[in-house]
């Protein structure tokens, strides 16, 4: 037989096994015979390196295996080698057990490489292949995730809306590769400033970045923007194209505060959208936060580039 086979009487002697059985185990081979209690073989193969038991816990991890003996059951149990057994149990009419081990190591393998796979492949599809930040799918689940999170906990979240300045202009005078260099460089400044793991960094659309600040108010939102665009700043990429000479962005900041009991997720993007156009309108190369009282001031109508 490929598998190995056991039999227990009710008093957990083993009564008889097979070569197979043995074999999967040889540090504790010697003690797997007629006549052994298998209280002491658990023992031994935990004594030898064999098993796998929770540190001080070795006598609860016997009793827990003693138990499985008088249920129906199946476990899959990794040795100290690494290799994966599966265990399948069956009561015997009088009183003890049967039990079949197969090995199942490369079926194990086979299944954590798969799940490996499907994680990184998880990864890609929610990662911007150019900038590495949540793809703007990844960020709007991400966005619902937190604003229902801060209405149930009553906690500020603000929201950060990042332009590149004159990208366009830069594309075609530096080339799209140089483009490309461009938008990963911002990137890494938007990485190095939200780098709490709560915080989700997105490319939301072409040159356009997002930032979702869980429990952060509108201040500490203000600071974390004006970081992010001194670091730009401190890129000293040249811009041609651009009246500052050096590749800078705008930003616009919106809050869901305790006052935004009303507020729902197009509203806190409305705002910081309007707070962006704002900061484009005033020349560029700044932060502009959403108030309610200078909304006279912003375009409350769809988004728009200057």
């Amino acid at each position: 037989m490929a598998d190995g086979l056991v039999m227990f009487d009710p008093d957990g002697r083993l009564v008889l096994c097979n070569a197979q059985y043995r074999a999967m185990f040889p540090k504790t081979a010697d003690m797997r015979v007629p006549g052994a209690d298998y209280r002491d073989i658990l023992r031994a193969s935990a004594q030898r390196g064999e098993a796998i038991t929770p540190p001080d816990e070795v006598e609860g991890w016997i009793a827990g295996i003693m138990a499985s003996q008088k249920l129906v059951s199946q476990r899959q149990v990794r040795l100290a080698d690494g290799r994966w057994l599966d265990v399948r149990t069956r009561p015997t009419g009088d009183g003890g057990s049967l039990s079949v081990f197969s090995d199942i190591t490369e079926a194990k393998q086979v299944e954590t490489e798969l799940l490996a796979l499907n994680e990184k492949l998880n990864l890609l599809a929610h990662r911007d292949g150019l900038t590495e930040l949540w793809t703007r799918r990844a960020f709007d689940e991400a966005l619902a995730r937190e604003f229902s999170r801060a209405r149930r906990n009553a906690a500020p979240l603000s929201l950060v809306i990042i332009d590149v300045d004159w990208f366009k202009r830069f594309n075609d005078h530096y080339g799209h590769p140089a483009g490309d260099e461009c938008l990963r460089a911002v990137s890494r400044c938007i990485q190095a400033t939200a780098r709490r793991p709560a915080d989700a960094a997105a490319r939301y659309g072409g040159e356009e970045f997002a930032l979702v600040l869980p429990e952060t108010d509108a201040r500490g939102a203000f600071v974390i923007a004006e970081t992010l665009r001194s670091k730009v700043r401190d890129l000293a990429m040249a811009h041609a194209g651009s009246e500052k000479s050096i590749v800078t962005v705008s930003i616009g900041v919106s809050t869901l505060d305790a006052d935004g009991a009303t507020m729902e997720i197009a509203d806190l993007l409305r705002r910081a959208d309007e707070a962006l156009y704002g900061a484009k309108a005033a020349g560029r190369d700044r932060v502009h936060g959403w108030r309610p009282h200078l909304s006279d001031q912003r375009s409350t109508g769809s988004r728009r580039k200057i």
